[in-house]
């Protein structure tokens, strides 16, 4: 039977705005010359939603609970969602939103601002916790009823398009009046500001959800640095690698979902100068130990941007002739 290995890459390919110009050299090249030689189709358009495709799974996947799973079944039977630090930058009339990479807290500082979220919000049942990863989670007894947008989508986009809907979206959007007021009074963010700082002045609701008792899955291997994929392989009951794990892209028996997430950042703010260190890394530590695995074996290996398409490459040896091509044709710019 054959080996079908799925790599999702987000980021990979943009998108960017519109006036972003991409740099013509190696990796760019490499990158063109692996696209060039697949069979191209339509795909998500989000890394959120091209997992739940990847998985067959029908329902928003409950994306915090999955990530805190990985580190403890503390949780396991709890209602769980992330409630990220982000910075609003007030501009004219709407916010634009940086997301905890562009914070970066010290774990001392995240320490202390969750604990100060976690005393104030326990009237209302509910824990503020967080991990060494610096995701920061709310964890409820009682069903989150609402739709949130992934916090990835909305970075250095103006955030009123992506609050909160749904049935109990009201009493969230007073949760986040009321973090953002205790936010602002902190002594970390008072400290912060006149250090020159970002500060934490508010929070992201999303990934909301419980675990499924049972999550039917086809893939028996998932390598990624991600706690998300690591919680869907403990879930599953699937192998779990790392991506800098020596012997994670040795191709065995059953299909294998690999995650890389290291150029989603910068393609959200089109930071054209950290998307071209990351691609390198990607390309030569996921991309290019994926294809090698997979030459000379009936592997099927499909790549996807989760900007809306998929690259199917049949035959990997391929990967290593090198065609021109243009890369707009493969770059997704936003609207």
């Amino acid at each position: 039977m054959a080996v079908s290995i799925d790599l999702i890459v987000p980021g990979i390919c943009g998108p960017f705005s519109k006036n972003t110009t991409i740099p013509d050299d190696a990796s760019t090249q490499l990158l063109l010359t692996t696209l060039k030689h697949c069979k191209v189709t339509a795909a998500a358009s989000s890394f959120q939603q091209q997992l739940s495709q990847c998985l067959n799974y029908p329902h928003k996947l409950p994306l915090a609970a999955l990530s805190l799973f990985a580190r403890s079944e503390e949780y396991a039977h709890s209602h769980v969602m992330y409630v990220d630090p982000i910075h609003l930058q007030a501009d004219m009339d709407h916010a634009i939103l940086f997301d905890r990479e562009a914070l970066q807290l010290d774990r001392s500082e995240s320490d202390a601002l969750v604990q100060e979220l976690h005393t104030h919000f326990t009237q209302d049942a509910l824990q503020i916790i967080t991990d060494e990863a610096a995701h920061w989670y709310l964890i409820s007894e009682q069903p989150i009823q609402i739709d949130t947008v992934p916090v990835s989508d909305v970075i250095a986009r103006n955030v009123n398009f992506f609050l909160p809907t749904g049935e109990h979206a009201s009493h969230w959007k007073h949760f986040l009046n009321e973090a953002q007021m205790l936010l602002h009074m902190s002594e970390v963010n008072q400290q912060r500001e006149l250090a020159g700082k970002l500060p934490a002045n508010s929070v992201w609701l999303w990934g909301e959800g419980s675990l499924p008792d049972t999550l039917e899955q086809r893939y028996q291997h998932f390598v990624s640095d991600s706690r998300l994929l690591a919680g869907l392989a403990r879930l599953g009951g699937s192998e779990y690698a790392p991506l800098s794990s020596s012997d994670s892209f040795t191709l065995s028996d059953g299909d294998t979902l690999v995650c890389d997430t290291r150029c989603m950042s910068a393609a959200c703010y089109s930071d054209v100068t950290q998307w071209r260190e990351q691609l390198t890394r990607v390309i030569e530590e996921t991309i290019v130990p994926v294809m090698r695995s997979a030459a000379g074996k009936a592997a099927r290996v499909s790549l996807y941007d989760c900007a809306g398409r998929m690259y199917v490459l049949q035959k990997p040896s391929w990967f290593s002739r090198f065609m021109k091509r243009s890369l707009d044709e493969f770059i997704h710019y936003d609207d």
